[in-house]
């Protein structure tokens, strides 16, 4: 919504009130931000004066927009994810679309990072016709591990022999990634015969 748009008449003498001029005052049309040229018109000639009429500028400010990076999760391994940003401040019902550029979003993590917290940074870089883009909160991007199962038992049915025999197990390697090696300890217990 517009201010009231008003003008300052400069020139009167005698004391003669503002009120001997006429004029009205419109504005460039748009809505966007930017700048808008307000004219006011009116007769040149009233009564004991003639009149100019300077144009003046309605400024129409950027609004405030924060984006704020999703807080995200994965598994050890995983590809990276495609980070997402919420904004707060849209107004006139605007939402993403009307964003030019959106800001940068960066995290350190990859396929190759350690089970754990990392930081999901959004800069202000972003550009919008009528917003200025600010950085919010980061997120977080937090890396779960991940399961694997026992693949495969080997020297599970042995003869007495008077000695402790352990079987072993290997883990598969389909659920291994990053060329990790897990080693297995198997534990005996007897159940009888």
């Amino acid at each position: 919504t517009d201010p009231a748009l008003s003008a300052t008449i400069a020139g009167l003498v005698n004391g003669d009130p503002e009120s001997v001029i006429s004029y009205t005052i419109s504005r460039a049309e748009g809505e966007a931000a930017g700048d808008y040229i307000i004219t006011p018109t009116g007769e040149d000639s009233q009564g004991n004066y003639t009149v100019t009429y300077p144009t003046g500028t309605l400024t129409i400010n950027k609004a405030d927009l924060t984006a704020t990076a999703d807080n995200m999760s994965v598994t050890y391994g995983d590809a990276t994810p495609t980070y997402t940003i919420s904004y707060a401040g849209f107004v006139n019902g605007e939402d993403a679309s009307v964003i030019t550029t959106p800001p940068t979003i960066t995290c350190d993590y990859s396929p190759t990072s350690n089970v754990g917290e990392y930081t999901i940074s959004v800069s202000g870089n972003g550009e919008a016709t009528n917003y200025n883009i600010i950085a919010g909160t980061p997120g977080t991007l937090t890396v779960h591990q991940k399961e694997v199962g026992i693949g495969e038992w080997s020297n599970t049915t042995v003869t007495y022999n008077g000695s402790a025999q352990t079987p072993t197990a290997t883990v598969d390697t389909d659920d291994l990634v990053n060329d990790d090696v897990i080693g297995v300890e198997v534990t005996v217990e007897n159940i009888g015969v």
